[in-house]
Protein backbone atom coordinates (compact mmCIF):
# COMPACT_ATOMS: atom_id res chain seq x y z
CA UNK A 1 0.00 0.00 0.00
CA UNK A 2 1.29 3.14 -0.79
CA UNK A 3 2.19 6.10 1.64
CA UNK A 4 1.31 9.28 1.74
CA UNK A 5 2.97 12.37 3.68
CA UNK A 6 1.18 15.48 5.08
CA UNK A 7 1.65 18.60 6.57
CA UNK A 8 -0.21 21.29 7.87
CA UNK A 9 0.05 23.90 10.70
CA UNK A 10 -1.80 24.28 14.29
CA UNK A 11 -4.21 26.49 15.81
CA UNK A 12 -1.01 28.02 17.16
CA UNK A 13 1.00 28.25 13.80
CA UNK A 14 2.98 25.15 14.73
CA UNK A 15 4.07 22.88 12.16
CA UNK A 16 2.33 19.55 11.61
CA UNK A 17 3.70 16.53 9.93
CA UNK A 18 2.64 12.78 9.43
CA UNK A 19 2.23 10.09 6.93
CA UNK A 20 -0.95 7.97 6.35
CA UNK A 21 -1.15 4.41 4.33
CA UNK A 22 -3.95 4.19 2.12
CA UNK A 23 -4.99 2.30 -1.06
CA UNK A 24 -5.61 5.46 -2.75
CA UNK A 25 -4.94 9.28 -2.91
CA UNK A 26 -8.72 10.08 -2.21
CA UNK A 27 -9.09 7.13 0.48
CA UNK A 28 -5.46 8.97 2.28
CA UNK A 29 -7.15 12.36 1.98
CA UNK A 30 -10.09 10.95 4.12
CA UNK A 31 -8.13 9.52 6.65
CA UNK A 32 -5.81 12.73 6.73
CA UNK A 33 -8.99 14.74 6.85
CA UNK A 34 -10.38 12.90 9.47
CA UNK A 35 -7.10 13.65 11.49
CA UNK A 36 -7.10 17.28 10.91
CA UNK A 37 -10.61 18.09 12.52
CA UNK A 38 -9.60 15.67 15.30
CA UNK A 39 -6.72 17.67 16.37
CA UNK A 40 -8.09 21.34 14.28
CA UNK A 41 -4.94 21.13 12.14
CA UNK A 42 -4.86 22.94 8.70
CA UNK A 43 -4.03 20.46 5.87
CA UNK A 44 -1.64 22.30 3.51
CA UNK A 45 0.20 19.56 1.39
CA UNK A 46 -0.50 16.23 0.50
CA UNK A 47 2.06 13.88 -0.98
CA UNK A 48 2.70 10.22 -2.16
CA UNK A 49 5.96 8.59 -1.78
CA UNK A 50 6.66 7.31 -5.30
CA UNK A 51 9.75 4.96 -6.75
CA UNK A 52 12.22 6.93 -8.29
CA UNK A 53 15.24 5.25 -10.84
CA UNK A 54 17.95 7.24 -10.60
CA UNK A 55 21.71 7.07 -11.39
CA UNK A 56 24.62 8.11 -9.82
CA UNK A 57 27.79 8.75 -8.99
CA UNK A 58 31.03 9.59 -6.87
CA UNK A 59 34.42 11.45 -8.85
CA UNK A 60 36.79 8.44 -9.93
CA UNK A 61 33.91 5.71 -9.64
CA UNK A 62 31.89 4.12 -11.50
CA UNK A 63 28.29 4.77 -11.69
CA UNK A 64 25.89 3.21 -9.76
CA UNK A 65 21.96 2.51 -11.34
CA UNK A 66 19.16 2.08 -8.70
CA UNK A 67 15.48 1.92 -7.65
CA UNK A 68 14.57 4.55 -4.54
CA UNK A 69 10.73 5.46 -3.11
CA UNK A 70 10.99 8.78 -2.05
CA UNK A 71 8.09 11.73 -1.70
CA UNK A 72 10.33 14.08 -4.15
CA UNK A 73 13.09 14.11 -6.61
CA UNK A 74 14.84 16.84 -4.79
CA UNK A 75 14.03 14.58 -1.89
CA UNK A 76 16.41 11.80 -3.49
CA UNK A 77 18.82 14.22 -4.44
CA UNK A 78 19.43 15.29 -1.51
CA UNK A 79 19.63 12.15 0.28
CA UNK A 80 22.21 10.63 -2.49
CA UNK A 81 23.90 13.67 -2.26
CA UNK A 82 24.30 13.04 1.81
CA UNK A 83 26.25 9.64 0.78
CA UNK A 84 28.64 11.36 -1.34
CA UNK A 85 27.18 10.80 -4.96
CA UNK A 86 27.93 14.68 -7.22
CA UNK A 87 26.70 13.17 -10.50
CA UNK A 88 22.77 12.22 -10.17
CA UNK A 89 20.14 12.07 -12.96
Amino acid sequence: MPDFRFEGTSGEDKTVRGTVVAESYSEAKQKIRKLAIQHAVKIERIEKRKTFLYKAGRVGELSVKGEQKAYSKDELRQALERLGYDRIK
